[in-house]
């Protein structure tokens, strides 16, 4: 029997008419075979690597009822922060302002370390991570300049900070409409929020 083997994996390949040939193919097939799950295996680990360095996404659906006009009413949502993590900051996207509320939808956004539970974003623990947006009333980004984050927060270097155990931070909401006198209801914005972090192994 005349074989010849490839040259990567050593695969025997066979000369027209040997004998026997399907022995050695259903050895060929059985490397084939542990090679892609190895492979796989890989690729696997190497992605589970990725997902816990870089970038991690949470997707918030922002709503609060205005009952007066042009009067902010706010909430907050929980980020969780894992434990033995590097946190160097947030990017923040929001939709166009709707809801049900008459009149022109206006929000902002930060981001701190207590929820929010008024109607504005002055106090300093509430946007001690992420300073306020300041009015949206169109799509926006929030945190794609250096001065989007209080660096007071991340006070290492690389605007950089350490979380020894798992720790909720949250993006606080605030939102008015022109018309709520007239016509109470919801303002809302879907708002997608990605940590920038590295979680320590």
């Amino acid at each position: 029997m005349a074989t010849t083997p490839t040259t990567n994996y050593s695969l025997l390949k066979h000369a027209k008419g040997d004998p026997d040939w399907h022995t050695a193919m259903n050895d060929n097939l059985d490397d084939i075979d542990t090679q892609m799950k190895t492979n796989a295996d890989a690729a696997s680990a190497a992605q589970s690597t990725a997902n816990a360095k870089g970038w991690k996404k949470y997707t918030i659906s922002a709503t609060v009822d205005v009952v007066a006009d042009d009067t902010f009413v706010g909430s907050g949502f929980a980020i969780t922060i894992p434990a033995d993590s590097v946190l160097q900051g947030f990017l923040i996207k929001g939709e166009e302002p709707g809801g049900t509320a008459g009149g022109d939808q206006t929000v902002q956004i930060a981001v701190g370390t207590v929820q929010n539970a008024d109607g504005d974003l002055s106090d300093a623990t509430d946007y001690d991570v992420m300073v306020a947006s300041g009015d949206k009333t169109a799509a926006f980004a929030h945190g794609d300049e250096a001065s989007d984050h209080d660096a007071s927060y991340f006070a290492m270097d690389m605007h950089a900070k350490y979380f020894d155990s798992e720790t909720t931070l949250y993006l606080n909401y605030i939102g008015k409409a022109s018309g709520a006198t007239g016509t109470p209801g919801t303002v809302t914005c879907a708002i997608t929020a990605w940590a920038l972090m590295e979680q320590l192994s």
